[in-house]
């Protein structure tokens, strides 16, 4: 038995630690406690098979106490034998240190449960986690007075705590004055138990030039019309006060129903251009002889991918041959560019997996020498497209800038192959003027003419006019640009209102006040047009920086010499022209309704989805 010097001790320990965690500690002095025993025991026993029941000993009925409660045991000594067994409730004095424990291990297990619900929710795993007995083993190992919390404490309490605690931190954010424009970017989803979401990000620059972004939810979409995804999207948007009026565009898929959307919205619309560029490729590829050559290579890496004994041998060959170890790759329809990575695989690996297909004696069809030549060429002619489907999939990155360019850029590349490569590799040549008509059907050539597009191309530092395709997209990209800084200019009180209002109060009416007035606004008006002039011919003879440099940062360092573009540069580059934050969504989302999970509700489903995109707002500063 502890000592009272030793039970002194550990208090002095104790509110040592609470002054070093700072906790503030309440002194409720006062308890409750039942720590005698119940005179009820008289009249009952404690059924030794069932711990939940108890034996009246005067008429041998059995009845429950759950939770160790007397309360049905007195009333039916009460209501049937007229007794009345004298229980009372004791309440006595605590020690001070006894409460304070209680309170500080209250606080210290609040933040335990967030933390928690914090790591189910980042790492995407189910509620029952904390059911497992390993895992109880091994928390009661770090803190065995620790009870971690229920499945239903979770789904009713921590679970929402957590998401609303999110969503408090992202509308303080997004109700900042120095976030100006905000673009959209949306897609729609269908899960193993067959309900349909649709998720919503926002993107901005904020002040410092820093691009951010966070999802503003996921949520069931009951509509599938226009009218239900313009619902959904408000319903969505308008948890924050103001926003509406500050988005600008939205970007999404190809389908018609969201062009409607947008029109419906009076906002915006851009098409994923990775998604248009992946359509264009699948439709070039498609041509009967491209075709064929690549189901025999489906065809191979789907053995493969099966058979463990040719795996085996693929691997000694690749050992003999000494070529990397790489698995054999085969396309996906849902994954833009795998085709590209299927063709770089099997062509790097085409000695060894040859040899294996003749030690297997397999019938499987292998590509002849010619075909070889020409699937290698369809590599070099696909490799551009896989880079520019990168570069326009990054969420974190300036990729508007970028579209006009590297557009113009795939165009000629397709022209170049299909006129310079006709006679010798016939099948790639094939797939490059297919490739060229579907991207002429696609608008590709539109949008050099796109005014918002113009804007982020010769506002970003790494292009200028140099990233246009020719005079007439310079001409209209600086004609935009100058007619931009001086809306901006009148938007943003540029004209003196001293120099315009000439008060009656000051001198006498005259005939001529009118004439004075207008004559001060023109003069007025010439000066600030001749500063953003100044600003934008300042701006277009300095030299452009490298690719691979941060135009933000470029922005951020000048935009005390450039106050007026660098307000459009914040507006023009923060358009992201994918859809890919909304699929990394999904992918997520996948692997919280799993075949496993299906029972989930839609509304619980999106709160951890929701968590699980947001989290790190929590931990950035506002």
């Amino acid at each position: 038995m502890a000592t009272f010097e030793s039970d002194a001790e550990n208090l002095d320990n104790f509110d040592g630690l609470v002054e070093e965690m700072n906790i503030e500690v309440a002194d409720n002095i006062e308890g409750s406690s039942s720590a005698y025993v119940s005179p009820i025991w008289k009249y009952f026993e404690k059924d030794r098979r069932d711990e939940t029941k108890a034996k009246c000993k005067i008429c041998d009925s059995f009845h429950n106490r759950s939770g160790s409660s007397t309360s049905n045991l007195i009333k039916h000594l009460k209501a049937v034998h007229k007794i009345d067994p004298g229980c009372r409730k004791v309440t006595k004095k605590v020690n001070a240190s006894v409460n304070k424990t209680i309170v500080v291990k209250r606080k210290v297990d609040t933040e335990l449960d967030r933390l928690y619900v914090m790591w189910l929710c980042h790492d995407l795993l189910p509620f029952r986690t904390g059911e497992s007995k390993y895992f109880q083993k091994f928390i009661a190992a770090l803190k065995p007075d620790y009870v971690i919390p229920s499945r239903t404490k979770l789904s009713q309490c921590l679970v929402p705590e957590l998401a609303n605690e999110i969503q408090e931190k992202l509308v303080t954010i997004l109700e900042q004055r120095d976030v100006a424009d905000v673009v959209l970017t949306t897609d729609a989803w269908t899960s193993k138990s067959c309900d349909n979401y649709e998720a919503l990000t926002a993107h901005f620059i904020c002040k410092n030039f820093v691009f951010r972004s966070a999802t503003l939810g996921i949520a069931k979409l009951d509509n599938q019309t226009a009218d239900g995804h313009v619902k959904l999207i408000e319903k969505l948007v308008n948890k924050h006060k103001g926003l509406m009026e500050r988005v600008t565009t939205l970007t999404s898929d190809n389908a018609e129903v969201m062009k409607s959307t947008c029109r419906k919205l009076k906002i915006s619309w851009f098409g994923c251009i990775p998604h248009t560029i992946n359509l264009v490729v699948k439709n070039g590829l498609n041509i009967s002889d491209c075709a064929n050559i690549l189901a025999s290579i489906r065809a191979i890496a789907s053995h493969f991918r099966r058979s463990a004994k040719a795996t085996a041998l693929l691997n000694s060959e690749q050992k003999k041959l000494k070529l990397a170890e790489h698995k054999i790759i085969r396309d996906n329809e849902t994954r833009w560019s795998s085709v590209y990575f299927m063709l770089e695989r099997f062509l790097e690996q085409h000695k060894a997996i040859y040899n294996v297909l003749s030690d297997l004696k397999s019938d499987l069809a292998f590509p002849s020498l010619s075909d070889l030549k020409d699937l290698a060429m369809l590599r070099d002619y696909l490799k551009p497209f896989q880079e520019v489907t990168t570069v326009m999939s990054s969420e974190k990155n300036v990729t508007a800038s970028s579209v006009i360019y590297l557009v113009t850029e795939l165009m000629r590349h397709a022209t170049d192959f299909s006129v310079l490569h006709e006679d010798k590799y016939k099948v790639t040549a094939a797939v490059a003027a297919s490739m060229r008509v579907s991207m002429l059907e696609r608008g590709f050539p539109s949008y050099a003419s796109n005014k918002i597009l113009l804007l982020a191309t010769i506002l970003d530092p790494r292009y200028k006019t140099a990233g246009l395709p020719n005079d007439e997209a310079v001409q209209a990209a600086k004609g935009e640009l100058f007619r931009k800084a001086s809306l901006l200019d009148d938007s943003n009180d540029g004209i003196d209102e001293a120099v315009v209002e000439l008060s009656s109060s000051e001198r006498p009416k005259s005939i001529f006040d009118r004439l004075d007035e207008n004559r001060a606004i023109a003069n007025q008006s010439a000066l600030i047009c001749a500063g953003s002039r100044h600003e934008v011919e300042s701006y277009l003879t300095e030299p452009t920086i490298g690719r691979h440099e941060d135009p933000l940062q470029w922005w951020k360092a000048r935009q005390d010499r450039y106050p007026r573009l660098s307000i459009l540069a914040r507006k023009a580059l923060c358009i992201i022209v994918n859809s890919v934050p909304c699929e990394r969504i999904f992918s997520k989302m996948g692997l919280i309704i799993t075949d496993r999970r299906q029972r989930l509700s839609h509304r619980k489903a999106g709160l951890l989805g929701f968590i699980a995109q947001n989290l790190q707002i929590l931990s950035d500063e506002i």
